[in-house]
Order: structure tokens, then C-alpha cells, then sequence
């Protein structure tokens, strides 16, 4: 794959080993990066830019440890180690509570080059530790928490709740998810939707036609309850809300499904409804009796 044209905090903090939050505080104080809505986002190609940011900033761990002699030590503390594995202490610190290495000298674990290697070895493996987050972030993927497949970005649905606008579930598994859940609650939402059908009606029409029922009701009445074209009254139907197709979205009157749905198919044109109903009157009378030979 490859690499990413932007990033955001949170994989950059991957990418270095630092707090999002230290990221996105340095965001803020106009040192790199942009807000587009509500989430932070870095170029590319000022990723390095924060690299030297960090590297002389006395808060970040970077600085605390770019000077350690790592590479000749006999023993390693936990914070020594955590540096060189690119992990947080507390994580070293429960690795040696488990066994798995170091051992302790008074008060102090104290963990040895070979038993380094061997954990680095593991913890690179490990889908959830920060170097194997590292690698797959830098590729603009993502771990799905249901498949616990890594996906592209692309994958994935958005979502505002998420600090990196991304769903947690890719759509693949939200799919499955949705079709099963709605399969075994079929009946909950028929009986949901049948006992709020004048509400999700009203909330219908709020959104696309912006008038309330109260409004429906005074422009049905002012028709004399039938349609607005054919004067027929609904049949078992509400009357559809005809509007202009411009840019004000006028609301016209009120009609039947028939016609309603002719208007439309010519384009709103009166010409093109003319010209069809002089081809009508061709080949019927006009009080719409049958031909002769019909």
C-alpha cells in the first residue's frame, strides 16, 4: 500500500510513541497541521517537521531518551527498556510481573539485553502492541474490532463519536450485523412502524417539504379533500405533496399518486402535457367514450 497523504494525531502518536493529546495540543498552537471539522489532520510531509519538533521539546519522551546509551548496556531498567522497544513502561512493568522477563534486584526489575530481544521479538507480533499499530497505521489501515481483520480506511464507515472519524465495526461486519439483527427483530419494527406511522409521517415531511401536518391539513381542506388535477378523492392513499423542482421548492398543491407521477415524467413541462393530450383526443372523443371498433 501505500503511504498515506495525511495523517491524524493518533497515528502519528503511533508512529513516534507519544500521547495524542500531546499531538494534538501542539495542533493547536499552530505548530503543523489543520482542523477540518472537528478532527485534526497532518501532511505528510510535515510528519518529519514533528519528529524535530519533538526531539527538542524537554516534555516528550523523545527528548527524554535521545541522549539514553542504550546499545552498550549490560542491564536495563524499565524505563531504559521501554525506550528501547518503543512501548510504555507500564507495559514492560507487567511483562516482568508476569515472568516473561527481567528479575528483580531490591525494589528495582532489572532485565537483560537477550531477554529484550526475545520480548521485542514478541511484541512486534502482537496486533495489539504500538510497533505492530505503527507498521499497519502507516499504511492508512485499520483493525476491525469484530473480524479483527486490518482493513484500508476505505472499509470503514464514519463516524463523528470517533476521534479518527472512523466506525470501530468495518461494513463488511456491520452489514452481517444489521441483516441478522433486523431478521431476528422483524417483528418489534412492524409493530413499531405500524404504531408510529403518523409520527414518522409528520417527521417525513418536516425534513423534505419543511411545512407541518397542520399545514398538510389547511392545503387538503382548501382542496376540498381530493386532488389538486383529477379532483378524485385519496384511494386509501395520502395525496402526494407536489413541489417546483427549482431551487425555492414551492409547495404546489396536493395530488394523487397518478398524477402526481405523470407531471413528473414530463418534466414539469405544460407543453409536453398539451402536446400528450391533443394526441389523446386524436383517437378519443372527448368525453373519453370508447371507440367504435374498441
Amino acid at each position: 500500500m501505500t503511504e498515506p497523504v495525511e495523517y491524524t494525531p493518533e497515528q502519528v502518536s503511533a508512529l513516534f510513541n507519544i500521547e495524542a493529546s500531546r499531538i494534538a495540543e501542539m495542533c493547536r498552537q499552530g505548530r503543523f497541521g489543520y482542523k477540518q471539522g472537528r478532527f485534526w489532520h497532518i501532511p505528510a510531509d510535515e510528519v518529519e517537521k514533528v519528529h524535530n519538533e519533538l526531539i527538542q521539546d524537554p516534555l516528550s519522551k523523545l527528548y527524554r531518551f535521545k541522549d539514553m546509551p542504550l546499545e552498550e548496556l549490560a542491564e536495563y531498567t524499565i524505563i531504559q527498556a521501554a525506550a528501547k522497544l518503543n512501548i510504555n513502561k507500564r507495559r514492560v512493568r507487567l511483562l516482568c510481573s508476569q515472568g516473561r522477563m527481567g528479575h528483580k534486584q531490591g525494589q528495582t526489575w532489572v532485565i537483560l539485553p537477550d531477554e529484550l530481544e526475545r520480548v521485542r521479538a514478541e511484541t512486534a507480533k502482537h496486533p495489539n502492541s504500538r510497533q505492530c499499530r505503527a507498521k499497519v497505521v502507516a499504511t492508512s489501515t485499520k483493525r476491525c474490532s469484530r473480524c479483527k481483520e486490518w482493513k484500508p480506511f476505505s472499509e470503514f464507515g464514519k463516524s463523528s463519536r470517533r476521534t479518527n472519524g472512523l466506525n470501530c465495526y468495518c461494513k463488511v461486519c456491520i452489514a452481517k450485523y444489521s441483516k441478522s439483527h433486523y431478521a431476528t427483530h422483524h417483528e418489534y419494527y412492524r409493530q413499531y412502524a405500524n404504531s408510529h406511522s403518523e409520527e414518522q409521517y409528520r417527521l417525513k415531511i418536516r425534513g423534505l417539504y419543511n411545512i407541518s401536518a397542520k399545514e398538510y391539513e389547511d392545503i387538503l381542506i382548501a382542496q376540498g379533500g381530493v386532488c389538486a388535477i383529477c379532483h378524485r378523492p385519496p384511494n386509501g392513499k395520502r395525496l402526494s405533496i407536489d413541489h417546483a423542482h427549482d431551487e425555492t421548492g414551492t409547495i404546489r398543491g396536493l395530488l394523487c399518486s397518478q398524477c402526481n407521477v405523470a407531471i413528473g415524467m414530463a418534466n414539469d413541462d405544460p407543453n409536453r402535457l398539451r402536446q400528450m393530450a391533443e394526441y389523446l383526443e386524436r383517437f378519443n372523443p372527448p368525453n373519453n367514450a370508447p371507440l367504435p371498433n374498441s
